[in-house]
């Protein structure tokens, strides 16, 4: 069997040999293993058996299927154990580092930061499926202790916080302690510390309201002392009541110098009503009020009540009446004769008279009624409501003026 030659089984290479004898042991060049010559059969039977099919049991078919699909099956759950292990062994790498960082942290003193890290590897280990109980422990312990740590550096630097600040840091406390099962034990401390802060909050809006008062800025005042009663209603039952008693009684005292009340207009209107004043001029009497340093009631206050009787009154009295003929028309002119008064118990501490009529001529007068005025020779309706909205801008524009008169608040001496 001379020039034989076969596949090394160990690389794939050829093996190529002179002496053909079955069952002796020869050397790939290739590879250098030590290979078995198998048997091959000659030439005349390779040629017999040439294009022909062997024909397989089905039994031995299905055999083979089975066990192919068994080693696909097999190499799959290999596969998954393998992902599963890698991503064991990165968990196990990050909760390492990341306890060694807040270790790290720890002793720098960066305690926040230490926690951080903390929390995190904790979760991580709570997050696998079968995490090792020793190592759970650890890491909780860790963020336990940590946790602990910085509650109570918290607590202690309250008192050296801006009053509002501490209040909103002891609030924060608050909530991580009712969240945290660890830090259950800290919540009446915390809660101590969330009433110290609201009073020492109350007592700067109090030290504010009084500046302002002093300063002549009543808003402002009037303010603080609503921002001071809405933290009063948080206070427990035993704080409460004294707080908001200190805080009505500054409110009585900045309204007792700063508040005024705007009268409901009165008077008598030959057309449209008293409520075309409130609507159009009631606003400017708040705004003018406020400039010159009055209180008018506000729409939500919870002293809203001190202004049932007000130290000071505004009040506004129109008369309206025909002025005589508007040119050679029949129609009639307007004239508003105002009393703006300013009240104090029963005295009238000031008083101003705006007054308005009808301009003759009328600006912006359609060109159609200054035809009919001119021709007509009886009073025409439309052209007297519009003479007579032209005296009621005229004495709008007077009491702007007017308003502008008002003393300021009486201070006590």
């Amino acid at each position: 069997m001379t020039g034989v030659r076969f596949a090394c089984p160990e690389c794939g290479e050829a093996v190529r040999i002179s002496d053909g004898s079955v069952g002796r042991e020869v050397e790939c060049a290739s590879c250098g293993a030590s290979v078995e010559v198998p048997y091959l059969p000659r030439g005349n039977e390779l040629a017999r058996r040439k294009g022909t099919r062997r024909s397989v049991p089905p039994m031995l078919r299905v055999a083979w299927g089975v066990v192919g699909l068994l080693a696909i099956i097999t190499a799959v759950g290999g596969v998954n154990r393998f992902i599963r292990v890698s991503r064991i062994s990165e968990r196990g790498r990050r909760v390492v580092a990341l306890t060694t960082s807040a270790r790290e942290h720890e002793a720098a003193g960066r305690i926040d930061a230490a926690l951080i890290d903390a929390e995190a590897a904790a979760t991580l280990m709570r997050s696998a499926a079968n995490p090792d109980p020793d190592r759970l422990r650890e890491v909780s312990s860790l963020r336990d202790r940590l946790a602990t740590t910085d509650l109570t550096r918290r607590l202690e630097a309250l008192d050296r916080l801006e009053p509002r600040r501490a209040m909103g840091e002891a609030l924060t406390l608050q909530a991580i302690a009712e969240r945290d099962p660890h830090l259950n034990g800290y919540l009446a401390a915390v809660s101590a510390a969330v009433e110290r802060s609201r009073l020492r909050e109350i007592d700067r809006a109090l030290d504010a309201a009084r500046r302002g008062f002093a300063s002549d800025h009543p808003a402002d005042a009037l303010a603080e002392l609503e921002s001071a009663d809405a933290v009063a209603r948080k206070l427990s039952d035993a704080g409460r009541p004294a707080a908001e008693s200190r805080i009505r009684a500054e409110a009585e005292r900045l309204v007792a110098v700063h508040g005024i009340g705007i009268e409901p207009f009165s008077g008598k209107t030959i057309q449209g009503a008293i409520s075309d004043y409130d609507s159009a001029y009631r606003s400017m009497l708040i705004d003018q009020a406020r400039e010159r340093g009055y209180l008018t009631r506000p729409a939500k206050s919870p002293f809203r009540d001190l202004w049932e009787r007000p130290p000071a009154r505004l009040g506004l009295s129109v008369q309206e009446s025909y002025a005589g003929s508007y040119l050679d028309s029949k129609s009639r002119v307007t004239e508003i004769h105002g009393d703006l008064t300013l009240s104090r118990g029963d005295r009238v501490v000031w008083r101003s008279n705006p007054n308005g009529r009808t301009r003759v001529p009328v600006e912006g007068l359609p060109a159609y009624l200054a035809s009919r005025l001119a021709i007509s020779r009886d009073r025409d309706a439309e052209a007297e409501e519009r003479l007579h909205a032209d005296a009621f801008a005229s004495f709008g524009e007077q009491l702007g003026i007017k308003i502008r008169g008002l003393p300021p608040p009486e201070r006590p001496r």
